[in-house]
């Protein structure tokens, strides 16, 4: 019996801890400052407001004003953010905390494949996960979450 009750009390201790060990998960916007706009991509047409139907895809662009607005931004597949002027890629991806998975070169553009635990969704590629795309080409940045839905 005494052992059962120690097995019960490890039991319990064990999830206290992993509740408050496991990093909380946050979308794009919740992390991301500096100015930008959004891009959001689902499947449902918006009550109102303007929206380009594409290939099934619903998109969405908004002012970081107006999106701040929008509660929640889980009810989308894929969210992008699109900063102009000086943003780093590099900075970026230390800002929001994650490791390069790949990097590619297209074009005049620069692409990082990156996972960060900061956000709970992931597509994998190659067996590797990867939850945040920026392609950057010097004079603007478009960071996705888990890609880039659209264009850069």
């Amino acid at each position: 019996m005494g052992m059962s009750r120690l097995l019960k009390k490890s039991y319990i201790l064990l999830l206290v801890l992993m509740l408050f060990a496991v990093p909380r998960t946050a979308g794009l916007a919740e992390i991301a400052s500096g100015e930008y706009s959004v891009t959001l991509y689902s499947y449902q047409i918006p009550a109102e407001g303007e929206f380009i139907l594409s290939g099934g895809m619903v998109i969405t662009r908004h002012s970081k004003q107006d999106f701040l607005q929008i509660k929640d931004e889980r009810s989308y597949f894929g969210i992008s953010l699109h900063y102009s002027g000086a943003e780093d890629a590099d900075s970026l991806m230390a800002a929001f905390g994650a490791r390069e998975v790949f990097r590619q070169h297209i074009a005049d553009r620069q692409i990082i494949y990156a996972y960060t635990p900061k956000i709970k969704d992931y597509v994998t590629i190659d067996g590797r996960r990867i939850n945040l795309q920026i392609a950057a080409d010097g004079q603007s940045v478009t960071v996705g979450s888990p890609l880039i839905a659209g264009g850069y």
